[in-house]
């Protein structure tokens, strides 16, 4: 009885550690269930997306899935297996740097599809889309650097010599995401116009890019601050650690948003117009051709194309409506 008591009163505090990871583990679970979720609803909804896509969101989430393992396997080893072992604590888990492995991976899947579709918003501007995929890229080998470094390490203390290539790695990766979302907002802000229902679906369009950024970079500069700040506790891992299903969600909210954004688009673009006496109806309609979707106003007799005015053009479809192929987007 005595031995046990003795036992129990010898481990340290836990709350900042291995609760830290506890609740990494049950955050990161459930945002890994809301990310399943969105992966069946596109699947569902979306059935005529490119093969090439398909397998982008399968790829990220069974990456994901496998981080998602690794969290749980480790919480169970440190809290259950070795329970009362304080020995143990010190001891770096071999499944903790596979963890920053995938994510390295899942940050990169997500990224290029917002690089790419930096591309299509932009026009194919390889310069402004080539200079943001290299701070993402750089973000990425950093990452694979790190691991590559640590990948034979044992225990926790063999950390704190990289504890400053730790701070420059969060630096890519926030400042990756931040210029991602800056540049998609600059973007979408070139294609506002004069008409004010039009430019709210801009302003709505650039709201989502943002946060879609804003809270990648957020768990980013989080898990800079609360390393530096508190070095010797494990929060810095909670906000790490969901970083990769942040990402996960953020591509798969983006890829089934559009039904939504297609409707606003029909509604405000429409109401935007001025009236055409000689038509009997009107609708939005987006033609592809030669892979670039063009909006348009189509009738019973006649399609206007505006791809010269200030309309929210080719850019912004091709920001708000994913290209499927090169016969593009065409909607009634």
């Amino acid at each position: 009885m005595s031995d046990a008591s003795s036992s129990t009163t010898a481990l340290p505090a836990l709350d900042n550690t291995m609760g830290m990871l506890y609740l990494s583990a049950l955050f990161a679970m459930g945002l890994w269930g809301a990310g399943t979720v969105q992966m069946y609803f596109y699947y569902t909804t979306y059935p005529q997306d490119s093969r090439w896509l398909k397998y982008l969101v399968a790829v990220t989430w069974c990456a994901d899935t496998a981080n998602q393992g690794l969290i749980s396997q480790l919480v169970y080893t440190y809290l259950v297996t070795n329970f009362a072992n304080p020995a143990y604590l010190s001891a770096l888990q071999p499944t903790l740097l596979p963890m920053m492995f995938l994510t390295g991976i899942i940050a990169l899947l997500a990224q290029t599809f917002f690089c790419w579709r930096i591309w299509r918003l932009s026009n194919a501007n390889i310069w402004l889309t080539g200079a943001t995929y290299i701070v993402c890229f750089a973000s990425f080998v950093s990452t694979m650097v790190f691991y590559g470094i640590a990948a034979d390490y044992n225990e926790f203390a063999q950390l704190i010599p990289l504890h400053p290539y730790m701070h420059a790695l969060n630096v890519l990766s926030a400042a990756s995401d931040v210029i991602i979302a800056m540049v998609l907002v600059f973007l979408l802000r070139k294609q506002r116009t004069g008409y004010r229902k039009t430019n709210t679906m801009i302003n709505r369009l650039s709201l989502f890019a943002l946060n879609t950024g804003a809270i990648c970079g957020l768990c980013a500069i989080l898990t800079l601050v609360f390393n530096i700040v508190y070095p010797d506790t494990y929060i810095y891992m909670l906000f790490y650690i969901i970083v990769c299903r942040v990402y996960m969600n953020s591509l798969l909210a983006t890829l089934n948003s559009r039904e939504t954004i297609r409707a606003i688009g029909n509604a405000t673009i429409i109401n935007s117009m001025p009236n055409f006496s000689n038509q009997e109806s009107i609708s939005l309609s987006f033609v592809g051709g030669n892979g670039h979707p063009e909006l348009g106003l189509e009738s019973s007799g006649t399609t206007e194309n505006y791809r010269d005015s200030k309309m929210a053009g080719v850019r912004l479809v091709a920001f708000a409506h994913h290209v499927q192929g090169p016969h593009g987007l065409r909607s009634p």
